[in-house]
């Protein structure tokens, strides 16, 4: 039987927090996914390295993230959540999300992730500028 829209992306979620974001989409996304972000575009090209740079200063185990919503119809999953994630130099990121999933054939192909970016990018675009590889 196939899995529900609702499900694809609620294991999406589940992987990519407890295995990593590469299996997540291994997995979940299809060959053609765009990730998009308000204010920095499409991202599915970089969004591992992302990934791996903001884990590495995550407190091991500590991450929060609570679902508040999840709405779903047609092709479209949205999901409200919030995150709170310590950090090792003693901040903690919290932030609020809006995603918005559409599915084809049961493979996730648009991620509209919109957050606070007053909020993330004091923190991680120093981060980035200077833990990403020019290119």
């Amino acid at each position: 039987m196939a899995r529900s829209n609702r499900e694809v992306v609620e294991d999406f979620i589940m992987t990519s927090r407890t295995v990593s974001l590469t299996a997540a989409l291994e997995k979940h996304a299809s060959d053609d996914l765009i990730w998009w972000i308000p204010g920095t575009g499409e991202v599915q090209d970089c969004i591992v390295a992302l990934s791996k740079i903001m884990r590495s200063h995550f407190v091991p185990g500590a991450a929060s993230i609570e679902i508040h919503a999840i709405t779903c119809q047609d092709d479209r999953v949205a999901i409200d959540s919030e995150a709170r994630i310590p950090l090792k130099d003693g901040r903690v990121f919290h932030n609020h999300y809006h995603n918005l999933y559409r599915l084809r054939d049961g493979k996730i192909i648009q991620i509209r992730e919109h957050h606070n970016s007053a909020h993330a990018n004091p923190i991680w675009e120093p981060i980035f500028a200077a833990e990403l590889p020019e290119t």
